[in-house]
């Protein structure tokens, strides 16, 4: 198969309204919830950071997390938010405080929404997925069996 119609496959999925319309809600909730987390991490040190700030925090650091880093962006996470609260006039201390207060806050709540996944739909380890792939009878796309035994 080549790459092309692979690629065609893969955005096949535009082509349904109520999907592009799920990930866009979802991808405006996920990005509200980071400018949030900066937002909270300022009130909890006593910095009144505006939406906008706290917006480009969120953005700057998504950035800046590109780059290859150690594992949940430690270090690389709170130079570039110390570095970017610093343009707005935030101390170097404070900036710290600011920068791992939101990343805990955003590690934690990932960690927890992972674990309950792994709960809800098993680990599928190094061998792969956990449930079967199969097309159920009218259906026109595969479904997963969501890590329990097929029918």
């Amino acid at each position: 198969v080549s790459l092309g119609s692979r690629l065609r496959g893969g955005l096949a999925v535009a082509s349904e309204p109520r999907t592009v319309g799920a990930a866009v809600v979802l991808t405006v909730a996920a990005w509200s919830m980071s400018v949030l987390a900066f937002a909270a991490a300022g009130q909890a040190i006593g910095v009144q950071l505006t939406i906008g700030e706290a917006a480009f925090l969120s953005a700057g650091v998504a950035l800046a997390t590109a780059i290859p880093s150690a594992p949940g962006y430690l270090g690389t996470f709170e130079l570039a938010a110390k570095g970017l609260a610093e343009t707005f006039g935030l101390p170097g201390d404070g900036a710290f405080a600011l920068a791992l207060l939101a990343h805990a806050g955003i590690l934690f709540v990932t960690s927890a929404g992972g674990a309950i996944a792994v709960i809800r739909f098993g680990w599928a380890g190094a061998g792969g997925a956990t449930g079967t792939v199969r097309a159920e009878p009218g259906l026109s796309r595969p479904e997963s069996s969501g890590g329990r035994a097929s029918r």
